[in-house]
């Protein structure tokens, strides 16, 4: 296992933003009222980059073709379902957010 900076603590809320490690792109998202989530970072039925998309609450949306995903369970919404994110463990570390991605 491990831990990739994500980016800064500081985010605005309804806000992503891109981080690229050893070839795999993950966003990071800040909804409303929750801290910060880590999904991938591409939908999975479009390939389009997910921090292109809106956050909305606790919600990203598909930019190409506006599947919504829920942030905190990487939960598929509405009707153009397509399969759930995998999401990943964050935490903050010394004003830094950190992503856990685990090794194969």
């Amino acid at each position: 296992m491990i831990w990739i900076d994500g980016g800064a603590a500081d985010m605005a809320p309804e806000t992503a933003r891109r981080v690229d490690h050893a070839g795999t792109t993950y966003a990071l998202l800040r909804g409303l009222a929750e801290g910060y989530s880590a999904v991938e970072g591409l939908c999975p039925h479009e390939e389009a980059h997910l921090v292109r998309g809106r956050v909305e609450g606790r919600v990203v949306e598909c930019p190409r073709h506006g599947a919504r995903f829920d942030i905190a369970t990487g939960a598929a919404r509405g009707r153009r379902m397509c399969r759930d994110l995998r999401v990943f463990a964050t935490r903050i570390r010394k004003g830094r957010v950190e992503i856990h991605v685990p090794q194969d």
